[in-house]
C-alpha cells in the first residue's frame, strides 16, 4: 500500500490506521511531524496511542520471561513491519527452546525401590543364593540365629527351596538390618520371601501390577511374599518350632553351630 500524508479527517474516521503505522515506524517527514501535532491536540487519538501500546507490550510479554516498562510514546522505536515479525518470531523460538532446554535438563523424579526392582533383581543375577541349607537341621539352625525363630521346612514336591540371600535396597524401605530373602521356585516359577524380623519395612507393589505381595506371618515373624502367582505358596511349606527362639542381635550361641559359609552383616 502506498503511503499518503495524514490528514484530520482521515485520523477522524480510522484514528487506528494511522496510529498502527505511526508505532509501526511508517510515519516520516511532514507527515510524522503533522500527526505528532495532532497526538499533542487530541485526547482521543492519545488514547488510541495508548491502547495500541499496551497491544504491542502484551506480544512483547508473551515471548519474554520478564516484563519491561512500557516505553513513553515520544521513545518508541520507528521499526518496520517485516523487522517487527522477525523479531517475535526469534524470541518465540528462544521461549521454546529454552523450555526444551529446562524439561530435558531437570532432574528425574527419584526412583523408589519397588517390588518389581527386587524380584527382576535377583533374576537377572541368575537366581543364586549366598546360603543354602543343606539338610533340615541346617534350614532350623539359620532360621533360628538370623531370624530368631526356627523354621522346619516341609515343602511339597513343587516347590523347592533354592537359598537364602540379602537385598541391601530392603535397609532404604525401613526393613531391618537382619531382614533376609528365600528364594523359591514354585513349580518352576521364581518366588520371593522377604523376611522381616521386626516387622518395620515396607515394600512397595509392582508399579505394573504383574506381581503379587502377600503379606504372611510365621509365629512371630513377617514375611512378604512376592510372587507371580495368584496364592501364598511359602509360608504353608514352613513350620515354626514353638519355643526355639534366640536373640537375633546378641548372636549365636557356642551350642548352635553356625552354618558353613554364613557372613552375618
Amino acid at each position: 500500500m502506498t503511503d499518503h500524508p495524514a490528514n484530520l479527517p482521515d485520523m477522524a474516521n480510522d484514528p487506528s490506521l494511522i496510529v498502527a503505522r505511526y508505532v509501526e515506524g511508517l510515519l516520516e517527514g511532514d507527515e510524522l511531524a503533522r500527526f505528532e501535532r495532532d497526538l499533542a491536540a487530541s485526547p482521543a487519538l492519545r488514547a488510541e496511542l495508548e491502547a495500541m501500546h499496551g497491544i504491542d507490550a502484551s506480544m512483547k510479554r508473551a515471548f519474554t520471561f520478564h516484563s519491561d516498562p512500557i516505553d513513553p510514546p515520544h521513545s518508541l522505536p520507528h521499526r518496520r513491519p517485516r523487522r517487527a515479525l522477525q523479531l517475535l518470531a526469534a524470541a518465540a523460538m528462544i521461549a521454546i527452546g529454552a523450555a526444551i532446554v529446562f524439561f530435558a535438563m531437570r532432574p528425574a523424579a527419584p526412583h523408589e525401590f519397588n517390588a518389581r526392582d527386587l524380584y527382576t533383581g535377583f533374576i537377572n543375577a541368575g537366581y543364586q543364593p549366598k546360603w543354602v541349607c543343606a539338610s533340615e537341621d541346617e534350614f532350623i539352625t539359620y532360621s533360628r540365629e538370623h531370624l530368631g525363630q526356627a523354621l522346619r521346612p516341609t515343602p511339597p514336591p513343587s516347590i523347592q527351596l533354592v537359598g537364602w540371600a540379602y537385598a541391601e535396597e530392603l535397609k532404604d524401605l525401613g526393613f531391618d538390618k537382619y531382614a533376609v530373602v528365600i528364594l523359591t521356585r514354585v513349580d518352576g516359577t521364581e518366588v520371593l520371601g522377604v523376611f522381616d524380623p521386626t516387622a518395620t519395612g515396607h515394600l512397595p507393589a509392582d508399579p505394573k501390577g504383574k506381581l503379587h505381595i502377600f503379606p504372611q506371618t510365621l509365629g512371630p515373624l513377617t514375611m512378604y511374599e512376592v510372587s507371580p502367582l495368584d496364592t501364598p505358596r511359602i509360608a504353608p511349606a514352613m513350620t515354626v518350632i514353638p519355643g526355639d527362639t534366640m536373640d537375633i542381635r546378641t548372636g549365636p550361641t557356642n551350642t548352635q553351630p553356625r552354618i558353613r559359609g554364613d557372613r552375618r552383616r
